[in-house]
């Protein structure tokens, strides 16, 4: 038994870092994962007849291990920022209000 669905689809979207594109109602649309995660197979999604997407995945994307370790990453590099003598590399600047090339 086929259901008409009158045109309804779910929109492109990226959920729980898988994109799908616009998909008709009724039809389990196949996703890609965003970069720094995987899945293989491709995570699956339905598209409801009410043209919203499931709550439900199938082969949801996980994070790649360098993924997990860029996090990390940032995060150090965030608590750095936080102090203005330091820079993102680590050198020692003179003050935060020193004005950058053009800004003279």
């Amino acid at each position: 038994m086929h259901v008409v669905t009158a045109g309804k689809h779910c929109a492109a979207a990226t959920i729980d870092h898988a994109s799908y594109d616009k998909t008709e109602a009724g039809v389990t649309a196949a996703g890609s994962c965003d970069a720094l995660y995987v899945q293989s197979p491709r995570p699956l999604r339905k598209c409801l007849l009410s043209g919203e997407w499931s709550e439900e995945v199938t082969n949801p994307c996980v994070r790649t291990r360098l993924g997990r370790r860029l996090r990390k990453v940032s995060r150090i590099a965030l608590r750095l920022t936080r102090r203005p003598w330091v820079s993102l590399l680590g050198m020692i600047i003179i003050s935060p209000d020193v004005p950058g090339p053009g800004q003279l």
